[in-house]
């Protein structure tokens, strides 16, 4: 069994973060392709709690990540994030 590669990774380091887009470090295209977008600047911060040490963080009525159009494929599809918080 092969371990699947992310078609979509994001995570959110200041070096993968440009304003308010974000380069997916999957292989969806060519790695590091700033495709998707946040609803706002400032939304990715420096922090103690996570390593190596930026964290997203989100206003969950009216912030959000958005991602490029895609077609799934007959394996399915899954989400994968960590939270904090309540």
């Amino acid at each position: 069994m092969t371990t699947p590669t992310p078609y979509f990774y994001y995570n959110f380091e200041a070096s993968t973060v440009n304003g308010v887009n974000l380069a997916n470090l999957g292989n969806a295209g060519t790695a590091g392709t700033y495709d998707a977008s946040l609803s706002r600047a400032g939304m990715c911060i420096q922090s103690d709690y996570r390593f190596p040490n930026q964290q997203a963080t989100f206003n969950a009525n009216t912030e959000y990540v958005k991602i490029p159009t895609f077609t799934t494929d007959t394996n399915g599809l899954t989400f994968s994030f960590w939270k904090s918080g309540f």
